[in-house]
């Protein structure tokens, strides 16, 4: 079973013991996964886990690259859902400084 982007809601606090020691293992397995990305701006991202939820966090310089950390989490057993709100700074363009 894959997850499922679900669209971005308020982070609640944890109810339980049991709830908080599998949020954190699942947080754990998540965070693990994307430090194994080649690509460096996708290990600094973060992700938070609620009720098998992750929150994934950071920022990124495209499109692709969010894609990339999200699409690496879909497959941590126990993920249900994610929701991806990392933001995408894309990178200066060059600006043509001649003058006509």
């Amino acid at each position: 079973m894959s997850a499922t982007l679900i669209p971005d809601r308020t982070f609640a606090d944890l109810s339980n013991s049991a709830d908080l020691a599998h949020s954190i293992d699942l947080q754990s397995r998540a965070q693990a996964s994307l430090q194994t990305s080649r690509y460096s701006e996708v290990q600094k991202t973060t992700c938070k886990c609620h009720h098998g939820v992750l929150y994934l966090q950071g920022e990124v310089t495209s499109f692709y690259l969010k894609q990339i950390a999200q699409t690496m989490l879909m497959n941590v057993p126990g993920v249900t859902h994610i929701i991806n709100t990392i933001h995408v700074q894309p990178t200066h363009t060059r600006r043509n400084d001649r003058t006509s």
